[in-house]
């Protein structure tokens, strides 16, 4: 309502429920929102879902985002570190192949602490963790460190051997901080025993708001 001009269109990525999105449509009215649905196609993404309507329309985005901010030519692999951790792959044709997801760093805690008798909900700075942690709270941190980091390099490796070439990996979601030291050294240590050098880890603040952007200067109506 502020803008010198009043939008004709939004488009919107939502994966909450119904309602929310209908509440969403009455505050923006009568600018409509176009809810972006996965599909089949998405400009230069292609969709290797066997059900493309059933892919989480944030990590389809969120795939469009990174592709398009940069020319790259070879895989990536976009880890959002969230309420659920997912790891998704496009591949050196620019299709995306599918990806995992799995407990994110605040469920792993909050399940721990709900599930067992005495185990207290433990910080998670940002280190590369010791092997053998010698208290309790470390050696939590330090599982769910493992256990984030060992999913993503399971991917890592699954890509690197499927393709040929090792990913560029993009890292979002605002649990990220907490498993990016440890990540990326075990990405380097894999990375470099392969033969590929070391690999930064690219942070994306919102890959999904850029898939966005991406599509809205793409359209016919933009």
């Amino acid at each position: 309502r502020q803008l010198p001009q009043v939008p004709a269109r939004a488009l919107g990525v939502s994966v909450t429920t119904e309602e929310i999105r209908q509440e969403l449509d009455a505050i923006l009215a009568p600018c409509p929102i176009q809810w972006q649905t996965p599909g089949a196609r998405l400009l230069r993404l292609k969709n290797r879902y066997h059900n493309p309507a059933e892919l989480g329309p944030d990590r389809w985005l969120g795939l469009l985002g990174i592709m398009t901010a940069r020319p790259i030519d070879g895989p990536m692999m976009l880890v959002s570190f969230g309420t659920a951790t997912t790891v998704d792959t496009i591949d050196d044709h620019e299709t995306f192949l599918g990806g995992v997801i799995f407990p994110g760093v605040s469920m792993m805690q909050s399940s721990l602490g709900a599930g067992t008798a005495r185990l207290p909900v433990a910080p998670m700075p940002a280190q590369v963790w010791p092997s053998f942690p010698q208290n309790t709270q470390a050696a939590i941190a330090a599982g769910i460190v493992a256990a984030q980091t060992g999913g993503v390099i399971r991917q890592w490796q699954q890509v690197t051997e499927h393709v040929g070439r090792a990913p560029l990996v993009f890292v979002t979601g605002g649990a990220r901080a907490a498993i990016m030291p440890e990540l990326q050294a075990r990405i380097d240590s894999f990375s470099v025993d392969m033969g590929f050098g070391t690999i930064p880890l690219i942070e994306s603040e919102s890959p999904v708001l850029d898939g966005l952007r991406a599509l809205a200067q793409h359209s016919t109506d933009a």
